[in-house]
C-alpha cells in the first residue's frame, strides 16, 4: 500500500530529504497524484525506523531538547541542547562492526541514517540515498565545544569534515557496541538506553508518494 506524508512535526526530516512540500495542501496534491519512490526501512533490534537512530551525544541532544522550547522556536532548540549535550558526552572505545569488518574508535556518539540532510540544510551524509538498500554510519569523533563549531561549520559550507570530527562508514549490517549502556533514539524519539545496537536494513520495502523528478525540493529552514 504506497504511502503519502502529511508533514507537520518541527524538522520533517523524512519529507524534506524525498522533496515533498512542507505545507500541507501541497502536500495532500502529492500524496494524491504523485509518483512512487520505493525507499528502503533500516532497523534497530527488529523497530522500525526511516531517519537516523542514534546512540551516544545524538540521543543526548534530544534528551536534553526542551519541549516547550521547541515548540516556540522550532529546531533552534536542539542547537541550545547541543551545547548542553557536548559538555556531558562520554567519550569511549566503541567496537563498531560493519559486514563483519571490525573497528575500534573512541567517540562520544554513533548516528546510522537512511538520508543525508539534516535540520537547516546541513548535509551529514553526502552519499546517503534512501532507496539504496546501505546504511550510512557517522561515528561522532569531536568532543570540545570547539571542535563541534568547527564540524557544524564544514557541514554547513558543504566541506568534508575532519578525521577528528567524524568519520564516515557505510553497510548492510552496522552492530554498535558501548562499553557501557548509552542514552539512544530512532528518529528523535527516545529508546531504553543499551550498550549494544545491532542496525539492519530492508531494501526498497515502502512506496512513498513523492514530486515528480522536476519539481524543486522542499528546503529545510
Amino acid at each position: 500500500m504506497p504511502l503519502g506524508l502529511l508533514p507537520a512535526g518541527t524538522g520533517n526530516l523524512f519529507a524534506r530529504n524525498l522533496g515533498i512540500p512542507i505545507n500541507l495542501d501541497e502536500a495532500a496534491q502529492v500524496a494524491a497524484t504523485g509518483p512512487l519512490r520505493r525507499v528502503d526501512v533500516p532497523e534497530l533490534d527488529g523497530e522500525s525506523f526511516v531517519v537516523m537512530g542514534g546512540s551516544g551525544f545524538d540521543a543526548l541532544l534530544f534528551e536534553r531538547t526542551s519541549h516547550d522550547l521547541k515548540g516556540r522556536i522550532g529546531w533552534a532548540a536542539y542547537a541550545i541542547a547541543g551545547v548542553k549535550a557536548v559538555r556531558s558526552a562520554e567519550r569511549m572505545p566503541i567496537r563498531l562492526e560493519i559486514d563483519g569488518q571490525v573497528t575500534v574508535i573512541h567517540a562520544i556518539g554513533v548516528i546510522v541514517a537512511n538520508v543525508g540532510t539534516l535540520t537547516a540544510g546541513m548535509v551529514l551524509f553526502p552519499a546517503a540515498v534512501p532507496d539504496d538498500g546501505v546504511l550510512d554510519v557517522a561515528v561522532l569523533t569531536s568532543q570540545h565545544l570547539g571542535n563541534w563549531i568547527g564540524l557544524l561549520g564544514n557541514i554547513a559550507m558543504g566541506r568534508r569534515p575532519e578525521p577528528w570530527q567524524v568519520q564516515h562508514h557505510r553497510g548492510t549490517d552496522v552492530r554498535v557496541h558501548w562499553p557501557k549502556a548509552v542514552p539512544i533514539e530512532l528518529d528523535g524519539d527516545l529508546r531504553e538506553p543499551n550498550d549494544q545496537l545491532n542496525f539492519t536494513v530492508s531494501a526498497r520495502t515502502v512506496d512513498i508518494c513523492v514530486p515528480p523528478a522536476d519539481a524543486p525540493i522542499a528546503r529545510v529552514r
